[in-house]
């Protein structure tokens, strides 16, 4: 027998509920990550070309490693999109056939298939 493919739309959301706990988490990060080096901010010194050196390159450090945390939110946040829209697109897709399914259900009876098919209540052309 050939392997199936299962879609839990409920196990889905949870796990992208999860995704917004780690994006929550991320942002957390970025932010101690801003107050714990705001302390360290003078060590190259204020005066001087090695102080002016030491600053610049202190803070496009800083400022590379935050750029490179609200990447990993952006990552998080397209993920998180572009799955939920998978969910609702599987969602809608499964309902829209349960109702077409409904619908022709409807058109059957006991003795078979309604209207001008050609068919009997054997389901064989009659002939």
């Amino acid at each position: 027998m050939g392997d199936t493919y299962r879609f839990d739309p409920q196990l889905v959301q949870g796990a992208t509920d999860e995704l917004k706990g780690v994006k929550v988490h991320a942002r957390a990060m970025i932010e101690e990550y801003r107050s714990s080096v705001a302390e360290t901010f003078d060590w190259p010194g204020t005066v001087g070309d090695i102080a002016e050196k030491g600053r610049k390159t202190e803070q496009q450090e800083r400022q590379y490693t935050t750029n490179t945390m609200l990447a990993v939110i952006q990552l998080v946040n397209a993920l998180i999109d572009s799955t939920l829209g998978m969910v609702d697109m599987v969602k809608s897709t499964r309902d829209y056939n349960l109702e077409q399914i409904a619908k022709t259900g409807n058109r059957f009876d006991t003795d078979g298939f309604h209207g001008d098919s050609g068919t009997s209540g054997s389901g064989r052309r009659g002939g």
